[in-house]
């Protein structure tokens, strides 16, 4: 038994003189003697003291939080996290203690799969936290998201719970959704733009892990809601990528992954199977797909769910078809034109036939195109060697499924003043939509269209002007096509020389 004096102990000091008197509590005592011990270096003894100092005073919050502090020190991982619960269960409300907990739930944030190469500090927190009950664990991540200091911290938080642990989805993945979007809403108002924080994180983290969750059902209006909102920060994210300072990896497969989620929760139908542990994107898969749904969906009004799942899939698969080629064509400096033939009406009706790319009829998709350089002039590359040519091919059967309804069309339209007006121009639907004409054989639409982007002040003048040539050429208009060919060459000067050229021929 330990006799404790109630007023004045004689210590030894540390600091330098032999002895000191101080007053202090029982409770200063034992924890004094116990770093006195820690001092000798007899972490036993130091020890034993502490035990006996949480057994007198279990209700003391400064010896138990000592307690811990000293098994943590000594690197006791089992001890620390069996310390660190008590103090939980006991004193949840105490300021040190959430501080700890913020240190701990900082450290989960930042955790990586490989724990050998995190620093020994933080790797100890990742231990001790593993060996605290599932219990004890969601609750002191509810407790650090319900004190952060502001609601980005805690949808954070949040965040960590629901990726360690799934169950929780279903009880907080929604109101987590609905936070964020307020968050946004309340600090970037109503016309914010896409490439921000709040939406990286809705996008690239909440989103995936919430509509993980196979069984679990939302409010339809806030899903299509999120899916805008995630095809608007993708799209945003792949043209403006180098301004920005974070990385999003593959940002397509990352839409597929929130629109397969979605559909889901929905209960859509025919949705394909993202392959796993792969970035790869069955794009064929989802046209094959959204052509039997488009044939339902004939037959079906236009709000109804096969009509809104055809609308929302179809949205993306053109998006993302258009940008790859788009992206493609300006890396391989490419631009396609029309060959230098001229057409009479019955051709071009037989070609427009020809050309036209259905997906109930596979073979219908190879017209005369070929994929050149200047230097080569070699044609022998095909849509089935060339990823120009076959994400071109994409793109036109995914835009042939869009033009099939005047529905469809319409909304797609929409989406795009829509996405235009928080992005900026969409020149790539524009001018997407010109070589769709052209492979379809569409000329006197696809010459309007190609006079509209040539008088365009903000557009390029060199390869609209190449392709406006070729375009009047193929409808026997020489005089035009050699003026609109001289005003290219005068443009062409500041591209340099040796471009690719991908001509679709008739």
């Amino acid at each position: 038994m330990v006799v404790l004096p109630s007023t004045s102990l004689k210590m030894s000091d540390h600091s330098g003189s032999n002895q000191f008197s101080t007053s202090c509590t029982d409770q200063d005592y034992l924890v004094l003697r116990a770093r006195e011990a820690l001092g000798k270096g007899d972490s036993w003894e130091a020890k034993t003291w502490m035990l006996t100092a949480r057994a007198i005073f279990p209700g003391n919050f400064s010896i138990q939080f000592e307690a811990y502090t000293k098994e943590k020190e000594g690197g006791h991982v089992k001890e620390s996290a069996k310390c660190l619960q008590s103090l939980f269960d006991k004193f949840p409300e105490e300021v040190k203690l959430i501080k700890e907990i913020e240190v701990i739930m900082e450290v989960l944030r930042n955790v990586t799969a490989d724990q050998e190469v995190m620093e020994s500090d933080k790797k100890f927190y990742v231990d001790m936290f593993e060996e605290i009950s599932e219990i004890g664990q969601k609750k002191m991540i509810i407790c650090a998201a319900d004190s952060a200091q502001n609601s980005l911290e805690h949808c954070k938080l949040m965040l960590i719970l629901m990726k360690k642990f799934k169950s929780e989805i279903v009880t907080h993945g929604e109101k987590l959704i609905e936070t964020i979007n307020s968050v946004e809403k309340h600090e970037l108002g109503l016309s914010a733009p896409p490439l921000n924080h709040f939406r990286k994180i809705l996008v690239v983290d909440i989103l995936p892990t919430v509509l993980a969750d196979e069984n679990l059902k939302m409010n339809s209006k806030l899903l299509l809601k999120n899916l805008y909102k995630s095809q608007e920060f993708v799209l945003a994210y792949v043209n403006k990528k180098s301004s920005v300072n974070f990385e999003v990896k593959h940002p397509w497969r990352l839409l597929y992954t929130i629109l397969h989620g979605v559909g889901k929760s929905l209960n859509w139908s025919s949705l394909p199977s993202l392959p796993p542990n792969t970035t790869t994107i069955p794009v064929e898969d989802y046209l094959s797909s959204l052509s039997g749904l488009g044939r339902a969906a004939l037959s079906v009004p236009s709000d109804s769910s096969t009509s809104q799942q055809l609308f929302h899939c179809l949205a993306c698969v053109v998006l993302h078809t258009v940008s790859q080629f788009t992206t493609l064509s300006q890396e391989q400096g490419t631009v396609m034109v029309e060959a230098w033939v001229t057409h009479d009406t019955q051709a071009m009706d037989r070609e427009k036939s020809k050309r036209r790319k259905t997906q109930d009829d596979p073979s219908s998709s190879h017209p005369v195109l070929s994929h050149m350089t200047s230097s080569t002039l070699d044609t022998s590359t095909n849509s089935t060697t060339s990823p120009l040519l076959s994400t071109f091919q994409q793109a036109v059967s995914a835009w042939s499924l869009v033009t099939s309804s005047s529905t469809l069309e319409t909304q797609f339209q929409g989406l795009v003043v829509q996405l235009s007006q928080s992005i900026g121009r969409l020149d790539m639907i524009s001018t997407f939509q010109i070589d769709y004409k052209l492979h379809a054989g569409q000329l006197r639409e696809a010459l309007q269209d190609m006079r509209g982007l040539c008088s365009d002040n903000k557009a390029s003048k060199a390869w609209p002007g190449l392709k406006l040539a070729t375009v009047q050429y193929c409808l026997g208009d020489q005089r035009s096509a050699a003026q609109s060919l001289v005003e290219c060459v005068s443009n062409l000067a500041c591209l340099g020389e040796g471009k690719d050229v991908t001509g679709a021929g008739g």
